[in-house]
């Protein structure tokens, strides 16, 4: 069995406390993604993808938060670590492999207040919604 995915360029490191958008469906792959703006692809891109496949290295701390924009809501919704993210450790390999839920959705890191030096991300989105082997 075969499968494909899409892979996306990672962004450039958080400067600082700032954020780098990993993925935000609401711009697909055109356009800078911006935090708290919904693009101009609401709801075309969200429904291709099911799972992304995401991993970072960093040698600063970091919070990787996914969320989900739910047809007619104007608030995306944090759904990983209960809500407020998930810590990523200096120095340590993350990896998870995210259920894209939601009409849209939006990938991105949070700086610690240092900007990382080594900044490694990979991101591949897959169509099939069962959990990658």
């Amino acid at each position: 069995m075969s499968e494909s995915f899409m892979v996306i360029a990672p962004p450039a490191a958080p400067v600082d406390a700032g954020t780098s958008i990993l993925w935000d469906s609401t711009y697909g792959l055109l356009g800078t993604p911006v935090l708290d703006t919904q693009g101009p692809y609401r709801r075309i891109f969200g429904a291709h993808f099911k799972r992304a496949l995401v991993t970072i290295f960093s040698n600063q701390a970091l919070t990787f938060i996914a969320r989900t924009l739910a047809g007619g809501s104007t608030s995306w919704r944090t759904f990983n670590g209960t809500g407020s993210g998930e810590a990523v450790a200096a120095s340590t390999l993350f990896e998870r492999d995210v259920y894209l839920m939601g009409d849209d959705q939006q990938l991105y890191v949070l700086g610690s207040g240092t900007t990382p030096t080594t900044f490694e991300v990979s991101i591949k989105l897959r169509a099939q919604a069962a959990l990658a082997q």
